[in-house]
């Protein structure tokens, strides 16, 4: 809580060294410190309803302390594994909401370079907030991250990030295959790549073959299917942008919807084909 005016606030803390053990542990240290101050780096100059603001940075005893706006609600993971695959309105909602920020983050030259369930929160309106930008960069900036030190985020990463061949400048069009990944999430209540490990995930992106593959028990209409196939070009020129999938028809909500919480179990599962 903010003790000036009694506002909720969240934080994003890192803890310093304590130990001789923990100092010697460069490389750690170094990545986490990267990730800190380039997430303030990035959010200091960012201004939209649907990104996590950034109110400030302290040091605290033994921490250094992001501070950010609190969002009354759950990540939309969260939300998935409490209620299950998406009603589709809610899924076109959210995606619609996200390729907002996305476009706005591409206009400024920025790509999340993260972005997956768990750092997208839903507050109880059903507004989505982007969060976590400390893997955030520049576009057309070199890409150092090692995929292998992304951890759970890997199933969401584009397959231009583990060509290893020689340092590659990316676009906004990575963020694009996270979307992908994410709306693949709502619409099945599971993670992409959901029946295989991240080593295998790995190696199927790395040699250059395949894409998160819809589930059986998910029945598209031929613009779902078509929407998330242009997120899931392999190549990022041939993949749709922020702004093209933001006019794409799959989105059109029902005139009449209002999102009122996540009701019942109902998802893609049983949309039916339109004629």
């Amino acid at each position: 809580m903010n003790t000036t005016n009694g506002d909720l606030i969240a934080v994003k803390q890192f803890k310093l060294p304590r130990t001789a053990a923990e100092e010697r542990n460069q490389h750690c240290l170094q990545k986490k410190i990267y990730y800190f101050t380039n997430e303030i780096k990035v959010l200091k100059n960012l201004n939209h309803p649907q990104i996590v603001q950034y109110l400030g940075w302290v040091v605290t005893p033994g921490y250094l302390t992001l501070v950010l706006e609190y969002v009354s609600g759950e990540t939309i993971a969260s939300c998935l594994t409490t209620n299950g695959p998406f009603q589709e309105e809610i899924t076109k909602s959210f995606s619609k909401q996200l390729l907002g920020v996305l476009e706005y983050l591409h206009r400024k030259g920025i790509i999340h370079h993260g972005l997956h369930s768990e750092n997208v929160l839903v507050d109880y309106s059903g507004r989505c907030k982007i969060t976590d930008f400390g893997s955030s960069q520049l576009t057309d900036g070199p890409y150092y991250q090692d995929p292998l030190e992304m951890e759970g985020g890997l199933f969401w990463m584009a397959p231009e990030l583990f060509y290893f061949d020689e340092i590659k400048k990316h676009n906004g069009k990575t963020d694009i295959w996270s979307l992908g990944c994410v709306v693949l999430e709502m619409w099945s209540g599971l993670r992409p790549w959901n029946k295989i490990e991240s080593y295998q995930a790995f190696f199927k992106l790395a040699e250059k073959n395949g894409s998160p593959l819809v589930p059986n028990h998910v029945h598209l209409d031929t613009l779902g299917i078509d929407f998330v196939s242009r997120c899931f070009e392999r190549e990022p020129i041939a993949r749709a942008s922020a702004e093209e999938l933001s006019r794409h028809p799959y989105l059109v909500e029902s005139p009449d919807w209002k999102f009122d919480g996540f009701g019942t179990r109902s998802s893609a599962l049983s949309m039916k084909n339109n004629p």
